[in-house]
């Protein structure tokens, strides 16, 4: 059976700067993500494309800073900044201000303009730090149910006083009002019907039932946002003691091959480009943390899974035929016991590539992070384990 993991993080902000009377404030975010910092502090407003959902969280503390009054006569002043990190102020007709507004925004408004550039800086870098972190949220070993009750997130629909004011004069008001509650009833009645039968597998059925097994483990690799997908494939066989997990890795173009910055005394991006080694070294360690968190996920919500193979390869092609191949380069049987060995409280201190090597493992990789092929663990070899 084969997964399919297609959620991604993918962000490159813009970065918009408002000034009037009252202070300076800066929003900058792509679809689904925009941070505002102001007099009032810097808020993030999270939401989710398409759903309706959403969150505003306070990430600093506020500000005290005022703009003169001169500023008052700039109704809104953009900061942008090209693909090459430089930055421009821009006025709301989209031109460029002259050497003297700019100077005079960057001596009133300096500490607003180098926090929007550390933390664009930061959505420049979000894959590079994905990348280096992805097994941070491994969670911990169980042999106990992880089952935890989702919320119903849609609100029941009201109505304000003008609206049930028209419900009382109008009777089409009312019942379209009616029928916004019975779908919401229905809704949550087959939400409910969900989430009782997923209780079921994860509690009960899980102990005893592959197909119970197999939803669980697609439910929950599959809530993963990895910063670039791999396609999960597993077989549980007949057995409900061990698993066989193959992951096609993303591929090492993927990784980033800049690092973004803030200058101290410059108001600008600067990208420094990343050497072949360490590109490498990054893509080493992306992988070895995606199967570190795939087994994490194993031994925490498979309760009778005691030993795993995990097997990873990359598409290649044939030098003599010039077919397409699978080129496996990483290769480990892990048992249960071995992985409790691990302090997941500590778990920022693990370091994923050394961490495989207290399993039964298959590698050929340099310090530099170059992989050559391996051949994989079969099942019988994970039986026999």
């Amino acid at each position: 059976m084969a997964l399919r993991f297609s959620k991604r993080i993918k962000i490159a902000p813009g970065i918009r700067l408002n000034i009037s009377g009252s202070g300076v404030s800066t929003t900058f975010g792509g679809r689904g993500l925009s941070v505002n910092t102001g007099r009032r502090g810097t808020h993030a407003n999270v939401g989710l494309p398409g759903t309706g959902l959403g969150s505003r969280h306070k990430l600093g503390a506020a500000s005290s800073q005022r703009a003169p009054k001169s500023a008052t006569k700039v109704s809104e002043v953009r900061l942008v900044a090209d693909e090459e990190g430089n930055c421009y102020l821009l006025d709301s007709n989209d031109r460029r201000l002259s050497e003297s507004d700019t100077t005079a925004v960057r001596k009133t408004h300096g500490d607003y303009l180098k926090g929007s550039l550390h933390i664009a800086c930061e959505g420049r870098n979000q894959l590079l730090t994905a990348v280096t972190s992805v097994h941070l949220d491994t969670p911990a070993p169980s042999t106990a149910p992880t089952y935890e009750q989702q919320p119903f997130l849609c609100e029941k629909p009201t109505q304000t006083f003008i609206q049930k004011t028209f419900s009382l004069l109008s009777k089409s008001h009312k019942n379209k009002h009616l029928l916004a509650v019975d779908n919401w009833t229905a809704e949550k009645a087959a939400w409910e019907a969900l989430e009782q039968y997923r209780e079921e597998e994860e509690t009960r059925l899980i102990f005893t039932s592959i197909e119970a097994i197999d939803n669980t483990l697609a439910r929950y690799l599959s809530d993963i946002d990895w910063p670039t997908p791999p396609t999960v494939s597993y077989d549980l066989g007949d057995n409900i003691h061990t698993i066989a997990v193959d992951i096609q890795l993303p591929e090492e173009q993927d990784i980033p091959t800049v690092k973004w910055s803030v200058p101290a005394r410059q108001y600008r991006l600067s990208a420094k480009k990343l050497t072949a080694t360490k590109q490498r070294q990054l893509y080493r360690d992306y992988i070895h943390g995606i199967i570190f968190r795939v087994a994490g996920e194993l031994f925490a919500r498979l309760p009778t899974v005691d030993r795993a193979a995990i097997s990873a390869y990359r598409n290649t092609s044939n030098p003599a035929t010039g077919n397409a191949a699978e080129q496996y380069v990483v290769s480990v049987i892990i048992s249960r016991v071995d992985w409790e060995r691990i302090n997941f409280s500590t778990i920022e201190q693990v370091q994923t590539p050394e961490a495989l090597d207290m399993f039964s493992l298959r590698r050929k990789m340099t310090s530099t992070g170059i992989f050559k092929e391996v051949i994989p663990f079969t099942a019988e070899e994970l039986e026999e384990a």
